[in-house]
């Protein structure tokens, strides 16, 4: 292996082997469990609705979606409405509020339970950032993917449109 090359890079086609599995990461992994509201219309606004809402998860559960999965990393925020799971494959799964297409799912539609951000499909995404209403993707090859809310230019485009995925930069 070269000394400027990663164990990755030569796995996955840099050495004439253009095999589509993606490498297995060495962090540790396990099992997620969720708890709190998920009625994502009403969640950090006034309405006063959460607690009485039977959508409400008052003990940690094992989510259906995520039963076989086992998750690498997590992310949300203090002021994201939104979260994501990365499983040891660097699969992206992705619920929550998703009216400025923060989930990178190509629709503005809610999702209750986790589900596979196919978009990022081809890509081993290493790590997850959330804001407000825009979200961030690094991929083991140093690339961030954005997708969510640009109005303030964060998701580094220079148009202003809702729910565009794109590749911002290198890092």
């Amino acid at each position: 292996m070269s000394e400027n090359k990663r164990p990755a890079d030569e796995e996955n086609g840099a050495n004439g082997n253009h095999e589509t599995k993606k490498p297995k990461s060495e962090v540790p992994s396990g099992i997620l469990l969720f708890t709190g509201a998920t009625d994502w219309d009403d969640v950090g606004r006034k309405t006063g609705g959460l607690p009485r809402s039977a959508n409400t998860i008052w003990s940690p559960v094992l989510l259906e979606a995520l039963e076989e999965v086992q998750i690498e990393s997590i992310s949300s925020g203090p002021s994201a409405v939104h979260q994501f799971a990365v499983d040891t494959e660097g699969k992206v799964y992705a619920w929550g509020r998703n009216e400025k297409g923060q989930l990178g799912l190509n629709d503005l539609k809610d999702r209750k339970c986790p589900t596979v951000v196919e978009e990022l499909t081809g890509y081993r995404v290493v790590a997850t950032a959330v804001g407000k209403n825009h979200s961030l993707f690094l991929t083991d090859k140093g690339q961030v993917l954005a997708c969510g809310d640009n109005k303030c230019g964060q998701i580094g485009k220079k148009s202003r449109r809702y729910g565009q995925k794109t590749r911002t930069g290198y890092i």
